[in-house]
């Protein structure tokens, strides 16, 4: 379903010098230059299915709040859930828990202007494959949220 990495760095690269002809020396440089594009375009991706499912949490009648899971991806590579570490494998569990119960995700990725780690492509299909409302945060402790035009709010 995912290309694997020599496929993604052969069509970016192959990519680029189509779009921008002798721009591109290298298969790295084209990796650094569009490899940000296509995070960022797949972030526009989840904030649209976000938008599409709801993004934030509402009382549901009962006085009970919707289950909202905080999910944490750090520049370092690490994976946090709710503050604490944990695997891709036991996020993706988590992540089966939350939909059966109607939750929501609340995200943040630290240095979000940089080149995401490996993990973070990975959290993005558990999140896609489970159909889960995702509220993008800029801020770690999610204090804010990202409306569909790229703006941040105060919760």
């Amino acid at each position: 379903m995912w290309p694997n990495s020599d496929e993604l760095q052969s069509n970016l690269t192959r990519g680029l010098r189509q779009r921008h002809p002798g721009t591109v020396k290298s298969t790295a440089e084209g990796r650094k230059q569009m490899g940000v594009k296509h995070m960022r375009a797949k972030l526009l991706g989840v904030c649209l299915i976000s938008a599409f499912f709801g993004c934030e949490s509402k009382d549901r009648g009962g006085g009970d709040q919707a289950v909202i899971v905080k999910i944490s991806v750090l520049s370092n590579g690490d994976l946090l859930e709710d503050g604490q570490k944990v695997t891709i494998d036991q996020l993706a569990a988590s992540l089966q828990k939350v939909k059966a119960a109607n939750g929501k995700v609340w995200y943040y990725r630290e240095a979000a202007g940089q080149e995401p780690p490996a993990i973070a492509l990975q959290v993005m299909k558990a999140l896609v494959d489970n159909r889960l409302p995702v509220s993008l945060s800029t801020k770690p402790d999610f204090s804010d949220y990202v409306d569909e035009k790229g703006q941040s709010h105060q919760r």
